[in-house]
């Protein structure tokens, strides 16, 4: 198979996953089961047929809405279906036919899934983070920034990422009286289990930089006050997704600046 028909077939695939990925979205933070229901429409409950499932073309063709009722079909699924199309094959036009390509796109799986219930319901799941964290610890020597280094040097970065990743953000919570959620804790753990040591700290320190500007811009818009609690998984999973994303360039970016700071 080609490079081109390779690229090709990751992206359709990730469409694909993109289109579980909104199902997962959807059910967990409401305790619902991801299988053995059939999708349906949420305002009239009728079952969405196989041909309105395709992703992205069927949320076009029925115009964002219903076939049966005419409610709108929310915009995230068509965005998340994209963005997981254009993640997968841009891992897969930088890896290839690698096992560093599956840890890469299994990695974006749970930090999309984090990224969309943080910002949606103020949720980090531990169905979702904790065995994310976990996985991505253990296939850590394979991602693209373990591979850089030897199997036991490797799994060293893993683990210290993971345990500095969650002491890190369980300082800032206790710190913080409430200011961040436990999720973020968990969270950390996972972005270590992604990042390695000492890219942990500099990934942690992009997300709340970027979310410190993003919450500042906020509460001059007046669309927030500084009582309200920022959402700052979703920045931490972004952070963690360009780190698979850039692998080695963008870690060697992150502990350059962490380093120089």
């Amino acid at each position: 198979m080609s490079q081109a028909a390779f690229i090709f077939y990751i992206v359709l695939s990730g469409l694909a996953v993109g289109s579980f990925l909104n199902v997962v979205i959807d059910r967990l933070p409401r305790g619902q089961s991801i299988v053995g229901v059939a999708s349906h429409c949420e305002a009239c409950q009728r079952p969405v047929a196989f041909y309105d499932l395709v992703p992205l073309l069927s949320y076009l063709w029925l115009r964002g809405r219903c076939r049966y009722c005419q409610a709108r079909i929310p915009a995230r699924l068509p965005v998340v279906e994209a963005a997981t199309g254009a993640l997968f094959g841009w891992t897969a036009y930088q890896h290839g036919a690698s096992l560093t390509t599956v840890v890469a796109l299994l990695g974006m799986g749970f930090l999309l899934v984090i990224f969309f219930t943080d910002l949606e319901y103020r949720l980090i799941l531990n169905k979702v983070v904790l065995p994310g964290a976990v996985l991505l610890l253990a296939l850590f020597p394979f991602g693209p920034i373990g591979r850089e280094q030897s199997l036991w040097a490797s799994y060293l970065s893993g683990v210290e990422g993971v345990a500095l990743g969650f002491g890190v953000m369980l300082l800032i919570y206790v710190a913080s009286r409430g200011g961040m959620g436990e999720g973020d804790v968990k969270l950390g753990a996972l972005i270590g289990a992604v990042s390695g040591f000492p890219g942990v700290l500099a990934t942690l320190w992009y997300a709340f930089v970027v979310g410190g500007i993003a919450a500042l811009a906020l509460i001059g818009a007046g669309k927030r006050s500084r009582k309200d609690m920022m959402p700052y998984g979703l920045f931490m999973a972004g952070a963690a997704i360009a780190i698979l994303l850039g692998g080695e360039n963008i870690y060697s970016w992150y502990v350059d600046l962490l380093t120089r700071a």
